[in-house]
């Protein structure tokens, strides 16, 4: 949140200033957590000041993804920001995913990569990110809801405490996953 009367983060249509402070849910999902629509001089204040019509033009959503946008640190939750190289390592070994391994059980490394793209598209798509990641993988809906929920009981992803209003997805890395992911890049490293 910016100073008042310093620069704003939304302009609205009467002149008033808005701006918000956005924290982490106990899902991990960021989620605005203050407002401020003020006037920064008081001869600005139009007849009426701040009506329900103004403030019917802030958009969450809206500011939601202007936030996604700029932040760069990401809540110590998500643990991990990779390089498009590293990136392209794990999606890599996302698309070598077994298909059927009979009763022995999944690697961990299939199982962290789908937990860390699954909390980067869900930061992008809070609605959908196993619709994006199904297009990401060019694999099935319901093999990625499939392996999210194995994702979810090996301990990869969390789901925070609480369901999300809205058919919002939820879900972050656990140190499990960041751990395993992280292995699996040194041991990248070290075969080079």
């Amino acid at each position: 949140m910016n100073q008042i009367g310093m620069e704003s983060d939304y302009v609205l249509s009467n002149g008033a200033r808005l701006d918000f402070k956005v924290r982490y849910d106990s899902t991990g999902a960021a989620a605005v957590s203050e407002l401020r629509v003020y006037f920064p001089l008081p001869f600005d204040i139009p007849v009426g000041g701040i009506s329900a019509n103004v403030l019917r033009e802030i958009q969450i959503g809206e500011m939601i993804r202007h936030w996604n946008a700029q932040d760069q640190s990401g809540p110590p939750s998500h643990g991990l920001r990779l390089t498009k190289q590293h990136e392209e390592a794990l999606l890599h070994a996302l698309d070598n995913y077994p298909t059927n391994l009979g009763r022995s059980e999944t690697p961990p490394i299939f199982l962290a990569s789908t937990a860390y793209f699954y909390s980067k598209l869900l930061r992008e798509n809070p609605r959908t990110p196993n619709v994006k990641l199904s297009e990401l993988l060019g694999t099935p809906i319901r093999t990625i809801n499939t392996r999210v929920s194995k994702t979810r009981a090996a301990g990869y992803l969390e789901s925070g405490d609480r369901s999300r209003v809205g058919g919002r997805g939820r879900g972050y890395l656990t140190p499990k996953a960041t751990h395993e992911i992280s292995h699996f890049l040194k041991g990248l490293q070290d075969e080079r």
